[in-house]
């Protein structure tokens, strides 16, 4: 009789720590939903405002300024493709050097030389810095636009107060 009251109370400590245990994944289950939950939320970062000082009209013109650029080196990118030994491209390049001196020089690519190749990898790493802050600035302008017309409003619905 004392050996199976010895089992018994081996058996209820075992019993006690094991519900113990599936009690603490039980509970490391809820925060992890609870977590999971508050990732899903969208969070509404602030946009980058770096220009805050300029009007509507004015960011309006820095975007348009900004797509017209991705818009140029993109036609670059497909002049570069285009060209051949027959249909030469000239590249003319202009820079400032730091004594103020303003240098020139016209780069001919003929498809398949160094100078192409170069130019084609500048101009798809423009176009692409490029996108990415037209993107930035649409955002600024969205951001700027919506706020300037709705307020208030705005502000209670990116903290889901809505």
């Amino acid at each position: 009789m004392g050996s199976s009251l010895i089992v018994i109370l081996i058996v209820g400590v075992y019993a006690a720590l094991g519900m113990r245990i599936v009690s603490d994944i039980r509970a490391r289950d809820a925060e992890q939903e609870d977590e999971e939950d508050e990732l899903d939320e969208p969070e509404w970062p602030e946009p980058n405002t770096r220009f805050s000082h300029l009007t509507v009209r004015e960011k309006i013109a820095e975007t348009q300024r900004i797509s017209d650029g991705v818009a140029a080196m993109e036609t670059l990118q497909n002049d570069l493709v285009e060209c051949c030994p027959e249909w030469i491209l000239a590249v003319h390049i202009e820079w400032l050097s730091r004594d103020g001196t303003v240098y020139k020089h016209d780069v001919m690519c003929d498809g398949s030389n160094t100078a192409t190749e170069c130019l084609a990898a500048i101009a798809k790493r423009e176009s692409y810095d490029m996108r990415a802050r037209l993107a930035q600035e649409c955002q600024v302008l969205s951001y700027s636009v919506r706020h300037a017309h709705n307020g208030a409003q705005n502000d209670s619905f990116r903290r889901g107060e809505w």
